[in-house]
């Protein structure tokens, strides 16, 4: 091999290079290469991928980058930057994370001089600054350049690129570079600038460079390479492109010979926690748990004392006491600053050490949760201990940890965006400036045409990155500066963020700590300082009564909106059929609402209401399946399975579980013949042992970890206990936390008005920025006010302190409203704020400018009494439709409330609850807005109506046939019962209509002349024999006693029902309305 590419760009060189790092390294094996060179640009994002992609196929990697050098007066420059070894590795690293610290510009030629001893330095190619110089007849700066590139790198380790590209100005520049690099005694280095692997990817590189400068494929000014032949060029067709000049070529292969990394995966880099001197962590350690055992349980039981001292042993013996001591620590800092910490997650909820230490708040033993499952001493891998905390407040710790350990020895994790198909589509198509309608079409079918570039293109792009995040969770904590490992870039709310992705993070040994910001934690944490603050009661994890049956009915009603993991209509569902009377009912069905174990939840739901026998395989499994009536749910069962029946220790029974639920089919079967032999030899049937290998192997698929299900279970539960005692803070922190979410707002107004809770308009004298508990009722948050922000907000507050506002003018004067906020007035008009002044909404609407001169005025020495501009007050519907503009609900009841008692007669539901269930029909009862009379082509009458309830808007379509049926009560102003299809389109929800109602009951006074058996019996006979859909309600007029008849006796409120109804009663008896 005469040649190796010492120039590559991938995909993490963002939008400059469609090469992926896999089809890459797949197509260097193919063309023969030894080695190949990553060099992406200013980062080193692809180097772990890459080195193992090169591993795995028997390549040589070599690790590298462009970089870009900033001289003096701000010149910039690029470097081809090579590492000879692993510490020209670390010198990459350090110049990667200072670029990126100066926000991707460069860096220093200086500060670029302090890591080159074990580097190899190329020029870039034709944009260098030797290039250009040379080019422009500049020998004597060229010539300056050149040697202070050969001072600040090893002899013999810097090189000047030659390329072929078929440029004109390359073919100039060749023989400039052939004489001077011998004048200069600078040896040359043939490379080729990769950019893609093969020509026909061109265009799509093309296409991400005008993505990535925000130009359109059509633009004439977008970058743009030149030729297509930035490609993956094989060994000989470089020997041919370089005859000239051979020994560039044949310089390739000596560099790749000095080149040298190597990176140790199997060592971790174990922070360590400060202890104090004369002591060590694994000592510090168990002084700390059995201190906070005692104080926990001052009897110190037993079998806590046992367990405790079982996991300290495996901790100490796995070398993971500091892991622990610095979790423990930052929770404790967090804890102490009165930040909302969640329960538990995952497995690690399933250790006594994490709950003594306040890591947890659930405790393994009570709840049966094996340390095994979260640590397992058969198998040494890192421990992962992950943490919930309220998300509004999650940066508090990230910066403690910070502060702790030195910023230079945390981080936040980086992630890639890639694109996907639709991604791609969508982008692709946007830049090549196809029309929408294609694009659309193109995403629904799914089916490309490769005669169509764009298409060509869309799918030659997707996978590659497109742009860097954070990870929202992951950090991790070094012993020793990170940038000895790792490079660094910087973070937007933290010092650092890695340039490595997690799973090339824990490949180097690097431990990561996941800090999550949980939003129902949140909540949770509002929902009790509400409760604290109003009834003084201080609500936790800790005091909460979990046999608590008013929660427990909660639940069972399926009235869980806004609780944690149970919200889902199809959770809704499973609870009324469960009717939950315990704790570890909602634990198992957490566990079992999964597509898979999903099949069990009839089975278990039968068990516990005695509905089906409970059976199990084997009476000493009675101990393990009881609590959950013989269904395998849990992950930890099957461990106690194989520990019971087989004898296998409960690290073993992990292994076990791996295996299986990995599908590792060879570990299953050595696994499988160790279960029977060991349930043979405890006694029991060779069949039994297989069948119950071959339960536990159905089950291990899709068998949840106990220890999650238990600590999320505490979430639900607790936001659950909230909402049955507390419902006023529940709906208010739920209002605001869902505040701006059409829907889920919608459905808030809903579940107050059926529970009688009064929802507040907002009032600029009471009201917070957040929704409050408020007058017996739950008042309107300024923030959810659109236009309204955070800070208008606090300056409101920060005013009405001094004193009340008098009026309008008042307000407007002493908040120094400007012209330019006439929007934020005009919200806060509309949507009520100013109603206790008792000035009607129009008239402070046409008032504002007249208060905003007046304001003006006042900072003149003149007494001007402002007054208000009188306009016509505004009609109920205008009021409801402004509210629902400005916030997403109707505050003011609407017209349909009146008719709230024919939802249940007719099976009508609002428009929101319709849309929820992505119903295709539906019945509701609507206010008709505006009507539009309309004909069709062959002169036909229709109708175009707007239609709303008190929780939407529609638009209803009444073709021909409805319309001749209904037309006369196609009314504006009026309320009506519609039902029909229902179809979203673009301009929004349409209710095809094919049935329409008044809303009307049939009111019937039988008073004492009438009150005979015989009248009554022929009363029955008229409803009967004259059916509809109107109710009957009857008023005994000496009872003083209403019934409303069921609704076989509805009846239709027809003129000739009316006079049989009137002769039979006397006049005035029988009334519709």
């Amino acid at each position: 091999m005469s040649f190796i590419h010492l120039q590559v760009r991938s995909g993490y060189s963002l939008l400059s290079s469609t090469v992926k790092i896999e089809e890459l390294v797949i197509r260097a094996r193919e063309l023969q290469f030894p080695a190949i060179a990553l060099t992406d640009e200013n980062v080193l994002y692809g180097t772990i991928p890459f080195y193992e992609m090169c591993q795995a196929h028997g390549m040589k990697p070599i690790i590298g980058m462009i970089a870009t050098v900033i001289h003096e007066y701000g010149h910039t420059d690029q470097l081809v930057l090579l590492a000879k070894n692993n510490d020209g590795y670390r010198q990459l690293v350090h110049i990667a994370t200072m670029i990126q610290m100066n926000g991707g510009k460069g860096i220093c030629l200086c500060d670029l001089s302090r890591y080159t001893s074990e580097l190899i330095g190329i020029t870039s190619g034709l944009d260098g600054r030797i290039e250009q110089h040379l080019l422009n007849g500049e020998i004597v700066q060229a010539e300056a350049i050149a040697q202070r590139y050969t001072e600040i790198f090893q002899q013999g380790d810097f090189y000047i690129n030659v390329q072929q590209h078929g440029l004109q100005e390359q073919a100039k520049l060749l023989p400039l570079l052939l004489e001077y690099s011998k004048r200069w005694n600078i040896p040359l280095v043939a490379t080729n600038d990769v950019r893609y692997i093969y020509k026909e990817d061109a265009l799509a590189c093309e296409c991400l460079l005008a993505m990535k400068h925000g130009k359109k494929m059509n633009d004439t000014s977008r970058p743009r390479l030149e030729t297509n032949e930035y490609d993956l060029k094989s060994a000989d067709e470089m020997v041919s492109l370089f005859s000239m000049c051979h020994e560039a070529v044949e310089e390739t292969i000596c560099i790749a010979e000095r080149c040298h990394v190597t990176f140790e995966h199997e060592q971790w880099h174990m922070p360590r926690y400060p202890v104090p001197s004369e002591t060590t962590a694994d000592e510090y350690l168990q002084t700390w748990c059995f201190r906070e055992l005692t104080r926990r349980f001052p009897e110190r039981p037993q079998a806590y004392v046992d367990r405790l001292r079982y996991e300290l042993q495996i901790i100490q013996q796995m070398n993971f006491s500091d892991y622990f001591l610095i979790v423990a620590d930052f929770v404790r800092f967090a804890r102490e600053r009165g930040i909302f910490i969640g329960p538990g997650r995952g497995s690690a909820a399933g250790s006594l050490v994490a709950y003594i230490l306040g890591i947890t708040q659930v405790d393994p033993l009570q709840y049966g949760l094996l340390f095994e499952r979260f640590l397992n001493p058969a198998r040494l891998s890192l421990p992962d201990i992950d943490i919930d905390f309220a998300d509004d407040r999650r940066e508090e710790v990230i910066r403690y940890i910070e502060q702790k350990y030195g910023a230079d020895h945390v981080a936040q994790i980086i992630t890639f965006g890639t694109f996907g198909m639709r991604s791609a589509i969508r982008e692709v198509g946007r830049i090549f400036d196809v029309d929408e309608h294609e694009i659309q079409q193109t995403l629904s079918t799914g089916s490309f045409n490769h005669t169509r570039p764009w298409h060509y293109v869309a799918q030659r792009i997707e996978g590659l990155p497109k742009h860097t995040s954070v990870h929202a969770a992951g950090i991790v904590i070094s012993p020793r500066p990170l940038t000895d490992v790792v490079p660094l870039q910087s973070g937007q709310t933290t010092t650092y963020v890695t340039q490595y992705a997690m799973d090339a993070l824990e490949r180097l040994g690097l431990l990561k700590f996941d800090l999550l910001a949980l939003k129902n934690l949140t909540m949770i944490e509002q929902m009790v300082q509400s409760i604290e603050q109003r009834t003084g009661r201080r609500l936790s994890f800790e005091n909460m009564p979990m046999d608590d049956q008013k929660t427990y009915a909660l639940l069972s009603q399926g009235d869980t909106f806004g609780v944690f993991q149970l919200e889902s209509e199809g959770m809704k569902r499973v609870l009324r059929e469960l009717q939950p009377t315990t704790f570890e009912d909602i634990v198992a069905v957490n566990a079992l609402f999964r597509p898979g174990p999903m099949e069990q939840i009839p089975t278990y739901i039968s068990r516990k209401h005695g509905r089906e026998q409970i059976r199990y395989m084997h009476d000493d499994l009675q101990p393990i399946l009881q609590s959950t009536y013989g269904v395998i749910v849990y992950q930890e069962q099957i461990m106690k399975i194989a520990e019971q029946m087989a004898s296998f220790s409960l690290a073993e029974a992990d292994l076990l579980r791996r295996a299986i639920s990995k599908k590792d089919v060879g570990q299953m079967e050595k696994e499988k013949k160790r279960f029977v032999e060991g349930c043979i030899q405890n006694g029991y049937d060779a069949d039994l042992a297989n069948e119950l290998y071959e339960l536990i192997v159905r089950f291990a698929g899709y068998g949840f970890n106990r220890s999650h299900a238990v600590a999320y279970s505490y979430i639900a539960y607790m936001l659950a206990y909230i909402k049955a005692h507390y419902p006023l803070d529940f709906y208010a922190t739920l209002l605001t936390n869902v505040s701006g979410q059409k829907e889920k707002m919608m459905q808030c107004v809903y579940e107050l008005r059926n529970k009688k809770i009064r929802l507040l308009p907002p009032s600029i004298t009471r009201s917070e920025g957040h929704f409050t508990v408020d007058d017996n009722g739950i008042r309107f948050g300024l923030l959810a006010i659109k236009q309204v922000s955070a800070a208008f907000v606090k300056q409101i507050i920060k005013e009405r302190q001094k004193r009340p506002f008098a009026d309008f003018f008042d307000f407007v004067l002493r908040l120094r409203i400007e012209p330019s906020q006439k929007k934020i007035i005009e919200a806060l008009i509309f949507s009520g704020c100013f109603d206790e002044f008792h000035i009607e909404r129009a008239t402070l609407y046409a008032s504002i400018d007249v208060a905003i001169e007046h304001a003006e005025l006042m900072n003149l020495p003149l007494n001007i009494r402002p007054k208000y501009v009188h306009a016509e007050p505004l009609s109920l519907i205008d009021q409801l439709k402004y509210e629902k503009q400005w916030l997403n609900v109707y505050v003011s009841p609407h017209p349909v409330e009146s008719f709230s008692h024919f939802y249940s007669m007719w099976g009508a539901k609002r428009m929101y609850e319709w849309i929820i269930e992505r119903a295709k029909e539906g019945k509701v009862i609507v206010y008709v807005e505006g009507v539009t009379n309309k004909r069709t082509k062959k002169g036909e009458e229709m109708v175009f109506a707007t239609i709303c309830d008190d929780s939407d808007e529609w638009h209803a379509i009444v073709f021909p046939t409805s319309y001749r049926r209904f037309h006369a009560l196609l009314q504006q102003g009026s309320v009506l019962y519609m039902e029909g299809k229902i179809e979203q389109r673009p301009s929004g929800w349409h209710l095809i209509v094919q049935q329409v109602r008044k809303p009307v009951c049939v009111y019937v006074k039988i008073d004492e002349q009438h009150a005979s058996p015989a009248v009554l019996k022929q009363l029955k006979h008229i409803l009967t024999a004259h059916r509809g859909y109107a109710p009957v309600i009857l008023y005994y007029e000496k009872e003083r006693k209403k019934v409303q008849l069921s609704h076989e006796h509805a009846v239709s409120p027809s003129d000739e029902v009316i006079r049989k109804l009137t002769t039979l009663l006397g006049d005035g008896n029988v009334v519709v309305k």
